[in-house]
């Protein structure tokens, strides 16, 4: 399943590009780093942050970073928490 950018589709969801990203909760991983990337990648394709999937007991870091998103999903691959920047 893809989506297309959804500024060029004329999406204009608050919050939508900065996050959270709570419409992602009990999502697929892959289908939910998709959806994200659709508001977050410019125009021209380029990724402007850094979206990482992470498994129970992934190892994490503790800084926060305003160019990265976290996808927590389950073993099954779906997803956990909300996917917020951080």
């Amino acid at each position: 399943m893809g989506f297309a950018s959804a500024t060029s589709q004329g999406i204009t969801k608050p919050g939508a590009i900065s996050g959270p990203w709570p419409e992602c909760l009990g999502m697929e991983c892959f289908n939910c780093l998709n959806y994200i990337r659709s508001f977050t990648d410019s125009d021209t394709g380029e990724q402007t942050v850094r979206i990482d999937i992470l498994h129970p007991g992934d190892p994490v870091t503790r800084d926060f970073r305003t160019d990265r998103v976290r996808i927590f999903c389950d073993k099954d691959d779906f997803v956990v928490q909300i996917p917020r920047r951080g």
